[in-house]
């Protein structure tokens, strides 16, 4: 098909190649080889992760006080006791950082409210 001759730039999007790359099924094929070696992946990273001192997102989400996990815990939709309950202790915010993509999420949801 002319796709793996040299005349094209494959980008991935959120896949880490080097696992991938390293598996004995790629290695012995030759044309996965050669399209990964001339690959390039894209993946984002979120500030808070990079430099945590510095992030605002970060530093909105230590804020939050035991009011508010309060708040959440008592809004929480699963009962006590149901599969995927989940109480969080008045430290929550200071104690876990946010997932991954939780920035990203937070401004997407933000956008579509404010475009409403």
């Amino acid at each position: 098909m002319g796709m793996n001759t040299g005349d094209h730039v494959w980008v991935l999007l959120g896949v880490d190649l080097l696992p991938v790359a390293s598996t004995r099924s790629v290695q012995d094929n030759e044309l996965l080889v050669k399209l990964l070696q001339g690959a390039a992946t894209v993946d984002y990273v979120e500030g808070f992760v990079v430099d945590g001192s510095d992030d605002p997102f970060l530093k909105a989400w230590k804020s939050q006080n035991e009011t508010m996990v309060e708040m959440l815990n008592h809004f929480n939709p699963i009962a006590e006791g149901k599969p995927g309950y989940f109480k969080a202790e008045a430290d929550y915010f200071q104690t876990h950082n946010p997932v991954p993509g939780a920035g990203y999420l937070y401004d997407a949801v933000m956008a579509i409210g404010m475009g409403a």
